[in-house]
């Protein structure tokens, strides 16, 4: 098939819903879960913040942005379809996340305190566990560890380390 021929069967594929076009180079075949797309396209993040808070339903806003953590440098990416917001984070930070690459519950939390400065409003805070918090908080900054212990109080703050 000839580049130009192949480049109007995909366009007519993606406009009656067939694939997506998801990155230069990227496309999936409908239905594509967002964790696929970015596996493939960003092997090496894991989405964390906003996004993995909304997909565990800790935070009932919608999000329109695709937020990840990665090692490399901060950048937002644009296509059609989709805003990927990547965070840089700090090598010691990079953990907590499960094989679809999406942070955990405390571990998202943890990453939008860190990165964000402070969390979104309106959070369902019951669904985390206070004790994976208080481990995965440990590695943290005092500042992120104190703040915890004042939004859970389960969380003892007689072990948030001192600094």
């Amino acid at each position: 098939m000839k580049e130009r021929s192949l480049t109007v069967a995909l366009t007519r594929l993606e406009d009656i819903g067939i694939i997506r076009r998801v990155s230069r180079g990227w496309i999936c075949i409908q239905p594509c879960e967002i964790w696929e797309i970015t596996k493939v396209v960003f092997p090496s993040s894991y989405i964390s913040l906003e996004w993995a808070l909304h997909y565990y339903e800790i935070l009932d806003q919608e999000i329109h942005v695709i937020t990840m953590v990665w090692l490399g440098k901060p950048k937002v990416v644009r296509n059609r379809y989709y805003i990927f917001e990547l965070h840089k984070i700090k090598p010691q930070l990079y953990f907590g996340y499960n094989d679809m690459m999406i942070a955990e519950p405390e571990k998202a939390l943890l990453d939008t305190l860190y990165l964000r400065k402070k969390l979104p409003s309106e959070l369902n805070l019951e669904t985390l566990n206070p004790n994976k918090l208080y481990t995965y908080a440990k590695k943290y900054p005092i500042s992120i560890q104190r703040y915890i212990s004042n939004i859970l109080p389960e969380i003892d703050s007689r072990y948030i380390t001192k600094s």
